[in-house]
């Protein structure tokens, strides 16, 4: 039996299909009354956009209605602090020189080891002096023969027994024998080859039997009693560095431990590419703990500021004229407020941390959070207590 889209032949009444799309109107009405748009829904507060103060003429019903934003503020206050500058650096030897033959010959020994301490004139290397023996023996024999002709040439003159010119001859003579001696000699005490100054041997550049040629490295040596450190500051800093500054020095490899020092040298010129300035500083060494390659950091008093506002980085906002920050204004008992916004002039920045040199004083309320999402003059709730 089919009963679908037919009238009861008993009653006379309404088909079964017409009570069916009936019932379904029915529910679908009451659906859409009590689905309706509720405002505040899910607990979160609200605000009519450019809402009237009364009646229904202020508030048109296709008005749209929009979240409160809600924010965190922070009340400013004046801090004094130091500025500093916090550089990578790096350690280098005090003094660095690489000792080389001055004569030619085999080396016949070498005196020192690498990573041993040296005195001043202690010797390092010696050199076959052998030949250069020889000649220094033969330049003292001519040398001899000349002062004994020129003492003869002396007591000829007295006698008027030989010429003024001859005897300047001999004086001549006597003095050039006497200068190839010496110079002999010098060669002969280069053939020793000795530290130039107190230090530690830090490498060998040939061994035992090695033939060598004038200007040929020997041996380098490093003054590690006390060290440099190095570290590039930037042109913007520069001003700010003063000779016999204090410095505080960290290394990565021995942390916890802090060493002072003061600013012994600024470069002359700034590096073309980097644009930077190397501060030298030194520090004591003695106990040898220290070697060169060692990176750590300079910490460097740059200035000190009096009674400044600091304000967190992330609260300034990048406008198209410059920099702006939004305060909390006009706050009531529910902590709602406006949003104001306030361009400001930022100076150094510290850490996460930010000078404002013009545009907010202290007691302040500026939004930390949330102001990407405001407008001037825009109506606001403030998010738990001030910060």
């Amino acid at each position: 039996m089919n009963f679908i889209g037919r009238f009861d032949s008993a009653t006379g009444g309404p088909s079964l299909r017409s009570l069916a799309w009936g019932l379904v109107a029915l529910v679908l009405g009451l659906t859409t009354v009590s689905c309706g748009p509720r405002p505040g829904a899910h607990g979160a507060e609200t605000e009519v956009a450019e809402r009237g103060s009364g009646g229904e003429a202020d508030n048109p019903p296709d008005m749209p209605i929009r979240p409160l934003t809600t924010v965190r503020t922070l009340t400013l206050v004046e801090r004094s602090f130091i500025e500093y500058s916090q550089l990578p650096a790096e350690t280098r030897p005090l003094r660095q020189a690489t000792v080389a033959a001055e004569v030619p010959g085999t080396v016949q020994a070498l005196a020192v080891r690498e990573g041993q301490r040296v005195a001043a004139g202690q010797t390092l290397a010696d050199i076959d002096g052998e030949s250069l023996t020889q000649r220094v023996d033969e330049a003292q024999a001519i040398a001899g023969q000349r002062r004994a002709q020129l003492d003869r040439a002396d007591k000829l003159l007295a006698r008027q027994s030989i010429t003024q010119e001859q005897y300047l001859d001999a004086k001549a003579a006597h003095q050039v024998a006497a200068a190839r001696l010496a110079s002999l000699n010098l060669d002969l005490s280069k053939a020793r080859v000795q530290a130039p100054w107190a230090g530690t041997v830090a490498r060998r550049h040939v061994e035992v039997g090695d033939y060598v040629q004038p200007g040929q490295p020997l041996v380098e040596m490093m003054d590690l009693r006390r060290l440099k450190v190095v570290a590039p500051a930037p042109s913007r800093e520069v001003p700010l560095l003063k000779l016999g500054g204090a410095v505080e020095v960290t290394f990565e490899s021995l942390p916890g431990e802090v060493f002072t020092g003061r600013i012994d040298h600024l470069a002359v010129a700034l590096d073309s590419t980097a644009r930077t300035l190397d501060v030298e500083v030194e520090v004591d060494n003695r106990d040898g703990r220290l070697r060169p390659g060692m990176l750590g950091k300079l910490r460097i008093p740059l200035r000190t500021w009096q009674d400044v506002v600091l304000l967190p980085l992330d609260a300034l906002v990048e406008m198209g004229d410059g920099q702006v920050v939004y305060l909390f204004v006009d706050g009531d008992e529910a902590k709602r407020g406006r949003a104001q916004r306030r361009k400001v002039r930022q100076g150094p920045i510290l850490g996460d941390q930010v000078v404002i040199l013009e545009g907010l004083q202290a007691g302040e309320q500026v939004i930390v959070s949330g102001q990407h999402q405001v407008t001037h003059s825009q109506t606001v709730r403030r998010l738990g207590p001030e910060s």
